[in-house]
C-alpha cells in the first residue's frame, strides 16, 4: 500500500497540471478581415516560356492586422497555378503564416504573438492585374491590386 501512494501522487499531479494546462489555453475568437493589398511578383520561366517559380513581395492595410507586408514563395503546381507559402508581418512584429490553397484562396496556418495558431482564410478580388518584362530573359513580372476578404481566428 505505500508503495501504490507515490504512483497515486504523480498520477493526482499530473492531471492536475494537465487541466491546468488546458485551461490556460486562449480561446480563438473568429472574426472578419478585409484588406486592400499590393503585390509584386517576380516569375521564373523555364527556357519555354513555362513558369516554373515565384516570389510575391506585398503590403497592404487590413482589418483587423493593421499596416501589414507580406512575403511569399513558390512553385507552378501540377494543376497549373502557383502553390506559394509566405509570411505576414504586422507593425509591432507579429507574423501571421499563409499558404496558398488554389487558385483563389489563400489559408492561415498559424503565426507568431497574438497570431500564434490562427486559422481562416481569404480571396482576393483583383483591381488591378498587369504583367511586364523583368530586367532579364526568363523573368515576368506581375503587378496586382486588389480587395481581400475573409476570415480570421486568433
Amino acid at each position: 500500500m505505500i508503495a501504490k501512494k507515490p504512483l497515486i501522487l504523480i498520477a493526482v499531479g499530473a492531471c492536475v497540471l494537465g487541466l491546468v494546462g488546458f485551461a490556460s489555453q486562449k480561446k480563438q475568437v473568429e472574426r472578419p478581415l478585409k484588406a486592400t493589398v499590393q503585390v509584386t511578383v517576380v516569375i521564373t520561366l523555364d527556357s519555354g516560356g513555362i513558369p516554373l517559380s515565384a516570389v510575391a513581395d506585398g503590403a497592404g492595410k487590413c482589418d483587423p492586422l493593421g499596416q501589414m507586408t507580406s512575403l511569399g514563395i513558390g512553385i507552378m503546381a501540377e494543376s497549373g497555378y502557383f502553390f506559394l507559402t509566405g509570411t505576414m508581418t504586422t507593425a509591432n512584429g507579429d507574423q501571421l503564416f499563409w499558404e496558398s490553397a488554389g487558385p483563389d484562396l489563400t489559408v492561415f496556418t498559424g503565426g507568431t504573438g497574438r497570431f500564434e495558431g490562427a486559422s481562416g482564410g481569404y480571396t482576393v478580388e483583383y483591381t488591378k492585374f498587369e504583367y511586364r518584362d523583368g530586367p532579364f530573359p526568363g523573368i515576368v513580372i506581375l503587378d496586382a491590386e486588389g480587395l481581400a476578404e475573409g476570415t480570421i481566428a486568433y
